[in-house]
């Protein structure tokens, strides 16, 4: 089959999305008789291409600046779409997945002029539903648009919480289908360690946060706990760290840092990792927290598991879907600064629990959300939307 992915997002920038893209492509060329094309973004912001037709996975990244975005002579993304409409005896699909919003509407452009089926995953974080909502929001203005047009194949969504803001819109049943992220244990894990980031956090008690400075991510809920658990236990050289760079959103959080007295660059650290120097990241952390008031998915706890750090997560949205309090990972009631802090003394305080979290984390990697199980449920659906098209 040749299969046609669309994500704004791919690595080495960071981030779930690019990850499960990466790990879908990838998988589903392990099967011989797929060809997978990959259009994306270039963190460089140059356009790259391959030699075209060589090989079963081609990459072909734009370069941002060249993607117009409010132009009244031009169409948004007409770049994209040109480039694909000129070499499409090349790419020649059976089926288009477009991931996020922009590259649903790349991929319903293509299937106006071409015919080709266009599954549609929504990563998007769950924001709950309420009557007229999408005359306020540009997001859910364009899922209202595409229920109502009908014009998208099928949603696959990453968690029963996302499933159920789709139905509260009125999108029905049968156009819904859950696919939960699954990663590669063995890709992960085998990206050796980066030397500057073990000595840069050498004899420190790492808490590790990964997630961006977005208010649903609920970054301060850390800023606010960290000097808790600092006073608790005077003997442990904690650092708290933020995966997140300083800009005018983030910077915020650095003004807030202050404030509670923490001290930047050693209490506590805000920074921007790249792809390949996470897993070193995440082998150096005692402890993950997500505590994101909503997740769609939660990858960052799925590459904890893998990793073996014991993750405690918010009680919220997807999160709880995946982490079962006192099995795989804890939980804490959402924006308690009180929870969380006794979640986190626990780990710190029981060797015993800590295992057991680690244990059945990877358990859950190896039986629930390993790749090749996604990648099967994803060409399966592939193949029952392309046979409906084919009669």
């Amino acid at each position: 089959m040749r299969i046609l992915q669309i994500s704004s997002s791919y690595p080495p920038s960071p981030g779930g999305v690019a990850t499960h893209v990466a790990n879908l492509s990838q998988g589903l060329i392990r099967n011989k008789r797929n060809i997978v094309t990959v259009l994306t973004s270039s963190q460089n912001k140059k356009s790259t291409y391959p030699k075209l037709g060589r090989g079963r996975l081609q990459i072909w990244k734009f370069g941002l600046e060249e993607i117009p975005n409010f132009y009244g002579r031009r169409t948004p993304l007409e770049d994209v779409i040109l480039f694909c409409m000129n070499k499409w005896n090349i790419i020649n699909p059976e089926i288009i997945h477009a991931h996020d919003f922009d590259s649903a509407y790349i991929g319903l452009m293509l299937k106006n002029a071409f015919g080709v089926p266009v599954v549609f995953t929504n990563h998007r974080a769950p924001t709950p539903w309420k009557e007229n909502k999408y005359k306020e929001d540009p997001k859910d203005c364009f899922l209202e648009a595409i229920r109502k047009l009908d014009i998208i194949d099928k949603i696959i969504v990453p968690s029963k919480k996302s499933r159920q803001i789709l139905l509260d819109m009125r999108f029905g049943k049968r156009k819904i289908k859950i696919i939960r992220h699954g990663v590669s244990y063995k890709y992960l894990s085998s990206f050796s360690d980066n030397e500057d980031i073990q000595n840069e956090f050498k004899s420190k008690f790492v808490i590790l946060c990964p997630i961006r400075a977005d208010e649903h991510k609920s970054p301060e809920i850390i800023l606010r706990t960290a000097p808790v658990i600092i006073k608790k236990n005077p003997s442990i050289n904690f650092i708290f760290v933020i995966t997140e760079g300083l800009n005018s959103v983030s910077s915020l959080l650095l003004d807030y840092s202050k404030l509670l007295n923490l001290k930047v660059g050693k209490d506590i650290i805000f920074r921007r990792f790249e792809r390949d120097e996470m897993p070193t990241l995440f082998r150096l952390s005692k402890i993950c927290i997500v505590p994101s008031i909503r997740e769609s998915f939660g990858q960052a706890v799925i590459e904890s598991f893998i990793f073996k750090t014991p993750v405690v997560v918010a009680n919220s949205s997807a999160l709880k879907e995946i982490v079962r309090h006192g099995t795989n990972g804890l939980k804490f009631s959402t924006n308690s600064v009180k929870d969380l802090s006794e979640q986190i003394q626990k780990l710190i305080d029981d060797k015993k629990l800590y295992m057991h979290l680690v244990k059945n984390g990877l358990k859950d990697v190896e039986f629930k959300y390993d790749a090749k199980r996604m990648v099967r449920q994803y060409y399966s659906l592939y193949k029952s939307i392309t046979r409906k098209y084919q009669k």
